[in-house]
């Protein structure tokens, strides 16, 4: 794979993780489709389906709006944490990154902090 599709992966997926992690925002399919990253609607409902498979994600009908579904990571999911930021730190090594330098800059000087503050925001929101 190459190097920038590496570091498009690592910054989208680490922007994306916190949302979920936080239980707020990007948790429907049209939250994910409208968050600017050009991905087709068949292929986020594809990734989507294997992440829920894979027990990273759970699906569940909007408490709001019972026609929606709404995502979010399950205990699985917010153990990938400290993975995922290792690899947003790696890529900002190595290459240009779209992560915020202030968020670099928080894990850089303590990942655990960082990782609990995650798990901490992803508890607070309902587990």
């Amino acid at each position: 794979m190459p190097p920038c599709r590496l570091r498009k992966i690592a910054s989208r997926s680490l922007a994306e993780y916190k949302r979920l992690s936080r239980g707020s925002l990007c948790q429907s399919l049209n939250d994910f489709l409208n968050a600017g990253e050009g991905v087709a609607t068949n292929v986020l409902a594809d990734r989507l389906q294997r992440l829920e498979a894979f027990d990273i994600l759970s699906k569940h009908r909007d408490a709001r709006d019972r026609r929606r579904f709404v995502y979010r990571l399950t205990a699985k999911g917010i153990d990938l944490a400290p993975v995922l930021v290792e690899l947003a730190l790696w890529s900002a090594r190595h290459e240009k990154t779209a992560a915020p330098a202030a968020t670099l800059r928080k894990m850089r000087e303590n990942r655990e902090r960082y990782v609990e503050g995650l798990r901490r925001a992803w508890e607070k929101s309902g587990r």
